[in-house]
Parts: C-alpha cells; sequence; structure tokens
C-alpha cells in the first residue's frame, strides 16, 4: 500500500513538472517573439534612418523599398510605441503574422488591405495591426475611447515616397470583425458622406475635426481581448505637410 502511495505521489510530482515545465516553455516562447518583433522594427527605424524632428518627417525610402519592396507607408505617433512600416500584400494573411523581413512572429506587420488600389490616395484606406500586450503595433488605439489620451494623441504622422501627412484623428468605434464599416467602394460623395455621418455616431469621442467626403480617411484597425472578437478602430483624415 505504500508502495503504491509512493508511486502516485511520484507520478503527480511528474505531472506537475511538465506542467511547468512546458508553461514556461510557451511563456518564454511568447516573450521571445515579442523580443525579436521589436528588435526588428529597431532595426528597420535604423536602416531606413527614419527621424521626425522639427515636424519633419525623414526617411530614406530607396532603402527601405530595397529591404521589402511591399513597404507602402510609415507611421507614426509621438509619445508611443507606433513607429513601424506599412506594408500591403497580395491578401490580408501573409503579414498578418510575418515581420517586416518576412519571418514567422505571431507580431506581424502593419499592412494596408490588399483590395485597396491606391493606399492613402484612395477616399478609405484600411491598415490592420494586432493589439500586443507588451504595448506594441496598435494597442495604443484602445486607448482612444478615453477623451483624455484623445487630448493628448489628436495626430499622428504618415509619410509616404511622394508624400508626408499628419492624420488628424476624429473617432473611435468599437465594432464587430464582420462591421459594414470595412468598406473601400463607395458610390459618390452622398455614400462617403453617409458613411462618416455613421461613424461620427457610432464614436466614443466628440472631435472637433470637420470630415467631409472629398477628405481622405485612414481605418486602423486592432482586436480586442473580448472573447466575441471585436474590433477597435480609430479614423483619422489625411492633411498633407507643407
Amino acid at each position: 500500500m505504500k508502495k503504491k502511495g509512493n508511486f502516485l505521489y511520484k507520478l503527480i510530482i511528474m505531472i506537475l513538472l511538465c506542467i511547468i515545465g512546458f508553461s514556461g516553455y510557451k511563456v518564454g516562447t511568447i516573450l521571445y517573439n515579442y523580443y525579436i518583433g521589436t528588435h526588428e522594427n529597431n532595426k528597420v527605424i535604423e536602416a531606413a534612418k527614419v527621424e521626425l524632428k522639427k515636424n519633419k518627417f525623414r526617411i530614406n525610402w530607396k532603402k527601405l523599398l530595397k529591404m521589402n519592396p511591399d513597404t507602402i507607408a510609415w507611421i507614426r505617433s509621438e509619445d508611443t510605441p507606433i513607429n513601424y512600416p506599412i506594408v500591403q500584400g497580395k491578401d490580408n494573411d501573409y503579414y498578418l503574422h510575418r515581420l517586416f523581413n518576412g519571418e514567422y512572429n505571431f507580431k506581424g506587420t502593419l499592412f494596408a488591405d490588399y483590395q485597396i488600389k491606391k493606399p492613402f490616395k484612395d477616399f478609405n484606406t484600411i491598415v490592420y495591426g494586432h493589439l500586443m500586450k507588451d504595448g506594441s503595433m496598435f494597442k495604443s488605439l484602445s486607448k482612444y475611447d478615453d477623451i483624455e489620451y484623445y487630448r493628448k494623441h489628436k495626430t499622428m504622422f504618415l509619410a509616404t515616397p511622394e508624400k508626408n501627412y499628419n492624420i488628424k484623428i476624429f473617432a473611435m468605434v468599437k465594432i464587430v470583425a464582420d462591421s459594414d464599416l470595412y468598406r473601400i467602394d463607395f458610390i459618390d460623395a452622398a455614400d462617403k458622406q453617409r458613411y462618416i455621418d455613421k461613424v461620427t455616431e457610432l464614436s466614443k469621442i466628440r472631435t472637433s475635426v470637420k470630415v467631409g467626403p472629398n477628405d481622405r480617411l485612414v481605418m486602423m484597425s486592432t482586436c480586442t481581448t473580448d472573447v466575441n472578437e471585436d474590433r477597435f478602430v480609430v479614423y483619422g483624415k489625411l492633411v498633407e505637410r507643407k
């Protein structure tokens, strides 16, 4: 009886050690992925000589495009971790879990919807990014439902190979993953205005930014931590920087 008890005791200990070991491995893998993702982005920033000084955005586009021809823009939000290249792939899956250099990593890369023909020139450009627990990628978007946070982060900066822009934030909504707000095709100016009105109506914040059908929108989308997989979406309008 005593031997049986010792066997069960040892078996339980072994099972617990296996669980602890596996959990440690999983945590270690997650932390390693966070580290690699951040490290690789810092390498891109350094290689492309990304600078935002005295209200001027400077990027070595020749170098950046050589590193990844899928690059279409760079986005920066001061005093937040958002300082990333934006790419556009042949579908919406490739960069979901791949870094800028193409290596697999659950942090992925910020990417524009592949169906958009002229990113940041069409009326509504959708940009996707993960909400990471370490605060990176598009995690900062989840804070825009706080009006005080908005007041400190009213403007983001966007650079393309052709022009530089301010992104004037005007709305933050929480929607389902298959919401009809994920649109890129519009019939006419009236259709665009109805879209703007709906976004403004659903917004969790009220701003003084005026938006019309002749403006160009940036729809920045990230996931939430909800079990029903809702999305946080922050809207801004593009204003060319002189």
